[in-house]
């Protein structure tokens, strides 16, 4: 019977060496079904991640204000962000996969990107004026590359410089404008004092020559304040007041103001009969530009001539004329004599004013909720025009009440 036991001690074994390994693989599995939910939940994670990576890239992407354009190896955009399609007219989908200057109509910028996927330089910028339009471009292409340096295309960034350009321009024909102004005076006055140091013998030729240095003081000192006051416009630095106001009244005290000017000249002023009307808005700065307003019809009206305010209401807002029979305008002049020192007929006799009443006039106007506009035909006359938000009257405000 040994040989029994024998056997049934090595069955025990095996069993005991089998349930040991199965035990072992069991475990193993577990350990390996837990390892791959675990590796699938990170898969998952990561997943999420770079799904919400991909969407913030893509909404930067989109809402950039710069134009994007991205360029395989061949030269065929790929894609480009909302900004490029409002800059180019470009309708997504339909323009992609065509060339580069296809879509941009520059043959600069193809030829920057050209040198980029060209691996002449990683990265070049430029500045570009695309052909037919006001535009002015900063452009930037990079290269995209692997690790390995194997070219996966290239990116094109596009930076509208068009406003800082313009206001650069502004500024300069500021500085020119403001130079040329206060040479004229300073010149004037200058030979003046020159000739009083010789010695004048004539004491009325002497107080002629002084006469005309308080009149060449006065044009500066009106050239320094209507560029200080249009520069607080400008900047928002003056309060307005604005209440309603009656328009007749303010005609009438404006041209009482300016009806000195207007007998010296031999000109008729005259404030027309209209509908009593009321309007929203500051009584001292709506006066103000009646007086610019009448100003300037006076000084380019001839002897003889005749400047008229009027008003009218028109579509929910007030409508103020003030009507010359001077020199007029010339068309291709109209849409600047708002401009700041812009001058119609710079070589008139008497043009003495400073090119910034005009200017004035505008910032006023829409800094109270109004426009401004001219009709003129050369040689019969002009009608500048602005326009201020109807009010009530103060009655019928408090019968309303």
């Amino acid at each position: 019977m040994t040989w029994w036991w024998i056997v049934a001690g090595v069955a025990v074994a095996l069993w005991l060496l089998t349930s040991f390994r199965l035990g072992q693989l069991r475990r193993k599995h577990w350990r390996l079904e837990l390892d791959s939910r675990l590796a699938g939940a990170r898969v998952d994670q990561l997943q999420t991640e770079l799904d919400a990576l991909g969407a913030i890239n893509r909404a930067f992407v989109e809402e950039a204000p710069a134009a994007m354009f991205l360029v395989t190896p061949q030269g065929r955009v790929r894609y480009f962000n909302s900004a490029a399609a409002s800059l180019f007219q470009l309708v997504p989908g339909l323009d992609e996969d065509k060339g580069l200057v296809e879509l941009v109509r520059d043959h600069d910028l193809d030829r920057l990107m050209g040198r980029v996927l060209a691996a002449a330089t990683p990265a070049d910028s430029i500045e570009v004026q695309p052909p037919g339009t006001n535009l002015v471009l900063q452009a930037a292409a990079r290269s995209i590359r692997t690790a390995r340096g194997e070219l996966l295309g290239a990116t094109l960034l596009l930076e509208d410089l068009t406003g800082r350009r313009r206001m650069e321009t502004a500024r300069r024909d500021l500085v020119a404008n403001v130079s040329h102004e206060l040479r004229t005076p300073l010149a004037g006055m200058k030979a003046l004092v020159e000739t009083l140091e010789l010695g004048v013998d004539d004491p009325e030729l002497a107080a002629s020559f002084l006469g005309k240095m308080h009149g060449e003081i006065d044009r500066l000192a009106l050239l320094v304040h209507d560029l200080l006051e249009l520069s607080r416009i400008e900047s928002g630095g003056i309060k307005l007041e604005c209440q309603p106001v009656d328009l007749a009244g303010l005609a009438v005290a404006a041209s009482e103001r300016v009806q000195n000017e207007a007998d010296a000249g031999g000109i008729e002023l005259a404030v027309e009969d209209g509908e009593p009307l009321w309007v929203l808005a500051d009584a001292h700065r709506c006066e103000q530009i009646l007086v610019n307003l009448l100003q300037n019809a006076l000084k380019f009206t001839a002897a003889c001539g005749r400047v008229a305010v009027s008003w009218a209401l028109e579509g929910g807002e007030v409508t103020v004329h003030v009507r010359d029979t001077g020199i007029g305008i010339a068309p291709e002049e109209q849409p600047r004599v708002f401009e700041r020192f812009y001058k119609v007929d710079k070589g008139r006799a008497g043009n003495t004013g400073t090119g910034l009443g005009l200017a004035i006039v505008k910032h006023l106007a829409t800094t109270m909720g109004g426009r401004v506009g001219v009709d003129s035909v050369p040689g019969k006359g002009s009608d500048f025009f602005f326009t201020l938000p109807l009010a009530l009257a103060p009655e019928r405000t408090a019968a309303a009440a």
